[in-house]
């Protein structure tokens, strides 16, 4: 099995800086959190965080944006999706982590197994630089993946894994 991960095992625009590109698809409902909506998929992201067009364009990916608490924070989130190539299910899962795994070397956490939107999915934790932390989650709905790359420094590790936490949970396919 192949599993093409087409973003975010390359730092690519991580924390890169972003252009703005007028705001993200909310509608302000809950609390102030915007809900960002696609062809069958939506998530909530916090009301402080604006969404930015990524400065590179990954090639083969269906859709990636970026969503940050401004354009200078040393914190983002890349959302990708992208064809992941054969079909990954929770019964063939196991050929998927070993390529995630051996595709992100510096991985100190993980893949770890999990479920989101009801999809299997991994979750990995890597160290590319001594000051930078990427928590990339990855779901399969088929051979669709939705890959959510939450990357940041020391200083906004509490704030921005809460906003990332709040993207993945409230991660829904229609």
């Amino acid at each position: 099995m192949k599993v093409t991960l087409v973003t975010c095992l390359v730092l690519g625009s991580v924390l890169a800086g972003a252009a703005a590109c007028g705001g993200g698809n909310g509608d302000g409902s809950g609390d102030g959190d915007k809900t960002f909506e696609g062809d069958g998929y939506s998530f909530t992201y916090p009301a402080d965080w604006e969404e930015f067009e990524p400065d590179e364009v990954i090639p083969g990916a269906a859709l990636t944006t970026v969503f940050a608490p401004d354009g200078s924070s040393p914190g983002e989130l890349i959302f990708e999706i992208g064809d992941g190539g054969s079909p990954v299910t929770a019964d063939n899962i196991d050929e998927a982590e070993e390529e995630l795994a051996g595709a992100i070397q510096e991985s100190t956490e993980g893949p770890i197994r999990m479920t989101m939107a009801g999809l299997p999915a991994l979750r990995i934790v890597a160290h590319p630089r001594s000051d930078l932390t990427r928590r990339i989650t990855t779901a399969f709905d088929g051979a669709t993946i939705y890959i959510f790359d939450c990357a940041f420094t020391p200083d906004i590790a509490e704030d921005m894994q809460r906003g990332c936490d709040q993207v993945e949970e409230s991660f829904r396919i229609e």
